[in-house]
């Protein structure tokens, strides 16, 4: 989205809405010491709303840095929530899975709200710090 222009991220951000799709935020960024605890607590987070939601599919970003260490945490936290059977995981590249866009798009419209992020506005928005937890 950064590259796109103020119109067309307008275009894409009022299409999103249009579409009637839900977004939830995972942010743990202020909560944790270091990005990989941060990212553990979200996918914590993620995993067990998806386990609620009864979706069967998670498709995550394709780092290629942390492919191994996605795998090992995915493994494990599956099997505590108890969804590993049910709930298939997998890491992609946005043009390999198209919906990936999406996501990228709605972090992007967070952050241009969220005061002190990257792009982001003070005094617009109020900051949601999940905690890994909807």
């Amino acid at each position: 989205m950064r590259k796109e222009s103020a119109p067309r991220r307008r275009l894409i951000a009022d299409t999103i809405v249009r579409s009637g799709i839900t977004a939830v935020i995972f942010d743990a960024r202020d909560t944790y010491p270091n990005e990989l605890d941060a990212r553990q607590a979200c996918l914590q987070g993620v995993i067990a709303y998806a386990d609620d939601a009864g979706a069967t599919r998670l498709v995550l970003e394709q780092d290629d840095s942390l492919l191994a260490w996605d795998a090992r945490r995915l493994w494990q936290i599956t099997g505590q929530v108890g969804c590993r059977d049910r709930l298939r995981n997998e890491h992609a590249r946005a043009s390999e899975e198209l919906l990936l866009v999406i996501p990228d798009a709605v972090a992007w419209c967070w952050a241009t709200l969220t005061p002190g992020q990257e792009g982001g506005s003070a005094g617009r928005g109020s900051h949601r710090d999940a905690s890994a937890r909807r």
